[in-house]
C-alpha cells in the first residue's frame, strides 16, 4: 500500500473526535484516490476497495480509544450511504464490538442490513462486525440468523447465512441441529448469491457433524427440486461413499 495512503489514514484518525471534520477529510481522501472503474447505479466515490480497507485498519484501531464516540460516528457514516463509507464501517466497527453495549450493538448492525445492496458490503459486515458477537453471544447471533433467513431481500438472507458461518468457526460450538433448522428455509433457494453461501454453510456443518447432516440432506432429497438438488450435490461430496451413493439414488428417483 502506498505510503501516502497510510499517511492519509493517520490524518483521518486525527479527526475521530470531530465528526464533521472526519467526514470532510474522508471525502477528500476518497476523491483523491478515485479509481478509473465506476459501477453505474451505485452511490460511490469510485475509490478502490483496497484503499478503503487500508483506511479502515487505521479507523478501527483508533476507534478502540473512544468506542462510544466511534460507534456514533459509524452510524452516521452508514446513514450517509456511499459504498466506501459502508465498507469502511463494516471493516472497522467490529473492533469496538466488545467495548459497547452488546444489545445496542447488535440492534445497530441489524438496522444497517436493509440498506445493503451489494456483495462486498454484505460479506464484510457479516464477517467483521459479527465475529466477536458470534464467539461471545452465539445464541443472539443464531436468533438474528433465524429471524432474517426468510427475508424477501436477497442480501438480508445472505447476511443471515454468513452469520451462521461466524458461529460455526468457533471450535466450542456444537448446536448443529439449530444451524440445520435455520438452513432449512433456504434449501430451495434460487438466487445464486444466496445459494452459494447456503452450500458453504452446509459444508461447514457436514465437516463437523456428518451423520446429522446426512439425515438432514436425505429428508430434503426426497422432494428435491433443482435448487435443492444443487445444494445437496455440492455438499454431499464431503460425506462417506455409502452416504453419497444413497443420496444419489434418492435424487435420481425424484
Amino acid at each position: 500500500m502506498p505510503d501516502d495512503v497510510c499517511a492519509q489514514g493517520e490524518e483521518l484518525v486525527s479527526k475521530m473526535g470531530k465528526p464533521e471534520e472526519f467526514i470532510e477529510t474522508l471525502y477528500d481522501i476518497l476523491r483523491a484516490n478515485r479509481g478509473k472503474n465506476c459501477e453505474v447505479g451505485v452511490k460511490t466515490f469510485c475509490t478502490p476497495v483496497e484503499i478503503v480497507n487500508e483506511l479502515a485498519k487505521h479507523v478501527g484501531e483508533a476507534a478502540k480509544e473512544h468506542p462510544q464516540e466511534a460507534f456514533e460516528l459509524f452510524k452516521t457514516l452508514w446513514r450517509n450511504g456511499s459504498r466506501e463509507e459502508m465498507i469502511l464501517v463494516s471493516r472497522s466497527i467490529g473492533e469496538i464490538a466488545g467495548l459497547v453495549d452488546h444489545e445496542d450493538y447488535l440492534k445497530t448492525i441489524m438496522e444497517f442490513v436493509p440498506s445493503i445492496n451489494e456483495n462486498e458490503v454484505c460479506d464484510s459486515l457479516a464477517e467483521n462486525a459479527l465475529r466477536y458477537m458470534s464467539l461471545e453471544y452465539p445464541a443472539d447471533v443464531l436468533s438474528i440468523s433465524r429471524l432474517h433467513v426468510r427475508n424477501i431481500e436477497k442480501w438480508t438472507r445472505r447476511f443471515a447465512l454468513l452469520s451462521l458461518k461466524n458461529v460455526l468457526s468457533d471450535d466450542n460450538f456444537s448446536d448443529y441441529e439449530s444451524v440445520l433448522n435455520i438452513l432449512a428455509p433456504v434449501m430451495t433457494e434460487q438466487d445464486p448469491d444466496v445459494r452459494k453461501v447456503a452450500i458453504s454453510v452446509m459444508k461447514d456443518v457436514i465437516q463437523r457433524d456428518p451423520r446429522r447432516s446426512y439425515y438432514f440432506m436425505k429428508r430434503w432429497a426426497k422432494t428435491a427440486g433443482s435448487s435443492t438438488a444443487w445444494i445437496i450435490k455440492s455438499g454431499m461430496k464431503l460425506l462417506g461413499m455409502h452416504e453419497r451413493q444413497d443420496l444419489e439414488k434418492i435424487l435420481k428417483n425424484v
